[in-house]
């Protein structure tokens, strides 16, 4: 493969706060068990999304907050082939960093996404030229998609607290499971317009 080194540099991005905001509840309850999320991000998009702790190691020395994420893009995509992906498709290993803003002390400066593509896997009859065009497209669908979280998005009913399957339509209803949520019971929040 001849991509050009700079394919695999990191880019920035738009922030995505309910990604973060979903990241430091995970880490919050614990940093060594780190859920797989699989989200559909368009009809030929889907990807799997890790959060990681923000320490320092070989893949993240800088011990920024982030995010291990993979995904595919074919028509018709499923949640299968994030681990078995078929050879006439798009695959691309990325991650996803968050640097902090700094509004204490000048420069200030708010806090900044970045997206580097780690690897990518494409049919040898796919014209290498189009990689910058999936990369570009993941780019720009990964914040609008993941600005609001709907249950539509998510590939299998799991907790997004553990990634552990859930079984009961109550758990499903708020994507956390009975022990993460500390709680079976069944009271669902929600709201009523009285107009109706």
């Amino acid at each position: 493969m001849t991509l050009r080194f700079d394919f695999f540099s990191p880019m920035p991005m738009e922030p995505m706060p309910t990604l973060a905001a979903l990241r430091d509840a995970v880490l919050m309850r614990s940093d060594k068990r780190m859920p797989k999320w699989k989200f559909r991000l368009a009809s030929d998009i889907v990807t799997q999304i890790q959060p990681k702790p923000a320490t320092c190691t070989r893949h993240n020395r800088a011990g920024l907050p982030w995010f291990d994420c993979s995904a595919v893009i074919r028509d018709d995509a499923r949640a299968a082939m994030l681990q078995d992906r078929p050879h006439d498709s798009w695959q691309i290993l990325f991650k996803l960093s968050i640097r902090p803003g700094d509004w204490l002390v000048p420069p200030r400066f708010p806090e900044t996404w970045n997206f580097q593509a780690t690897g990518i896997g494409f049919h040898r009859d796919f014209p290498e030229e189009d990689a910058v065009a999936v990369r570009e497209r993941l780019l720009a669908i990964l914040p609008m998609a993941l600005a609001e979280l709907r249950p539509g998005m998510m590939l299998k009913p799991a907790c997004l607290m553990c990634s552990k399957v859930l079984t009961d339509p109550v758990s499903m209803a708020r994507w956390i499971g009975p022990e993460c949520y500390g709680s079976a019971s069944s009271v669902i929040p929600f709201m009523m317009e009285l107009a109706r």
